[in-house]
């Protein structure tokens, strides 16, 4: 006689299932809030993650005594994503590995996608730092590793731990191109001939590279001949006062990335200049002939206090000059300040440290009694929940599995974007 196979036999599979199918979740912070795990959570419930402090140093004998500022940010359990299927007792009586392949496989397969989806996309446009400007895939293509090295660069300036937790994850299109792009690289050891007999590549550089068919789109900026430029004197904090000086701008979107003439990033730690300009990202769409823009990280200058921020969480050289030039990323620059695309469709590829970002679950309600089956685990951060039970009202019955989640890009300077056109 075949074995039933149970609840929590049926959940720790299919959990196991998402897991594995999780590329970009897989490589980023994941953690399970025990605070739940009594009562359940519910769509809204709050969690507040705390931020490092940062401080500066002196030079001499007298002290400066620096406030503490304890700074966070506030996630929220803001989704909850499930799949629905219907499988019988009969069903049961299979052997757990056919079980997973009729049934688990496909309903998991289509739950992490939207999963997976919902988060790199969302995590890719909060990230300031990129490298690329738009390049067409052919232009990639004749020198693919360049890109990744400069973003790599950028994460070291940032000060991102230089261990085993960097990942490049990209799409196809970019991966085939790496690939050809280093052909000439070809010896036959088993490290390297993988990237030419399966088209991916491994470990290179420093970075973990991941091919992933879900890494997010971005329509970059729309505009014709534009002059872009500040209007307003010592800006400092999350909002731009801008003004289009000349041309047209239809609309700057979330996620474009901008950099101010004259306003520099700067070394974490000791505050001296780069010789890059500082990159911000747009928060929130804007309307045409834009006025303000919405930005992150806030502009905090050397030197100087802006609201509740401390000077040691100073982050650019300055505030940016009344006239000032504004140049945005994904707009090919045609001189000094005009800007010329009409709304290109950028890949939002992603070279990122795992604390770049946090995902959290949490445990979801368990109705007391009147299920058929009903389980709850939580495997590598992850908690499913499996009900399946009788609808007296619909005639019918239901199996769902629910996965409750929120996420947050906590440490966005440890990520940088690679804007292509492909």
């Amino acid at each position: 006689m075949s074995a039933i196979l149970t609840s929590q036999m049926v959940t720790r599979r299919a959990l196991a299932i998402l897991h594995n199918k999780l590329n970009f979740i897989g490589t980023i912070n994941r953690q399970y809030d025990e605070s739940f795990a009594k009562e359940g959570a519910k769509i809204g419930n709050q969690l507040k993650i705390r931020l490092p402090n940062q401080y500066i140093t002196r030079t001499g004998q007298v002290a400066t005594i620096q406030p503490t500022q304890e700074n966070y940010t506030t996630l929220v359990m803001a989704t909850q994503r499930g799949v629905d299927v219907d499988f019988t007792s009969q069903d049961l009586t299979l052997s757990i590995d056919d079980f997973s392949e009729r049934i688990l496989e496909p309903a998991m397969a289509q739950l992490s996608s939207t999963i997976e989806a919902d988060v790199f996309g969302s995590a890719g446009l909060a990230v300031a730092q990129e490298y690329g400007d738009a390049d067409t895939l052919a232009t990639f293509t004749s020198d693919p590793m360049r890109y990744f090295l400069q973003a790599k660069a950028i994460l070291n300036k940032a000060l991102t731990p230089k261990d085993n937790k960097r990942y490049a994850n990209i799409n196809s299109p970019t991966m085939a191109a790496l690939v050809y792009g280093n052909k000439a690289l070809f010896q036959d050891s088993s490290a390297i001939s993988e990237g030419y007999l399966e088209g991916i590549t491994g470990r290179m550089s420093g970075l973990t590279f991941l091919e992933n068919e879900l890494v997010g789109t971005f329509t970059g900026p729309n505009t014709s001949a534009a002059h872009f430029e500040i209007n307003a004197s010592n800006i400092s904090g999350s909002t731009l006062t801008v003004q289009v000086a000349s041309g047209t701008v239809t609309q700057i979107p979330k996620g474009s990335v901008v950099t101010i003439a004259g306003v520099y990033d700067i070394h974490p730690e000791t505050k001296a200049s780069y010789p890059n300009l500082k990159q911000f990202v747009v928060t929130a769409d804007s309307g045409a002939a834009p006025t303000s823009l919405s930005i992150d990280p806030p502009i905090i200058p050397v030197g100087g206090v802006v609201g509740t921020y401390t000077a040691g969480m100073a982050n650019c050289s300055n505030v940016p000059s009344n006239g000032a030039d504004v140049w945005i990323a994904g707009s090919k620059i045609a001189s000094t300040d005009l800007q010329t695309m009409s709304a290109p469709t950028l890949v939002n590829n992603l070279v990122y440290h795992k604390d770049f970002c946090t995902f959290v679950t949490a445990d979801l309600y368990m109705p007391k009694g009147g299920m058929e089956l009903a389980a709850r685990e939580v495997y590598d951060g992850v908690s499913m929940r499996l009900l399946k039970g009788f609808d007296i009202i619909n005639d019918v019955q239901i199996s769902r599995f629910d996965v409750l989640y929120g996420f947050k890009v906590i440490r966005p300077q440890l990520a940088c974007r690679i804007l292509i056109q492909n």
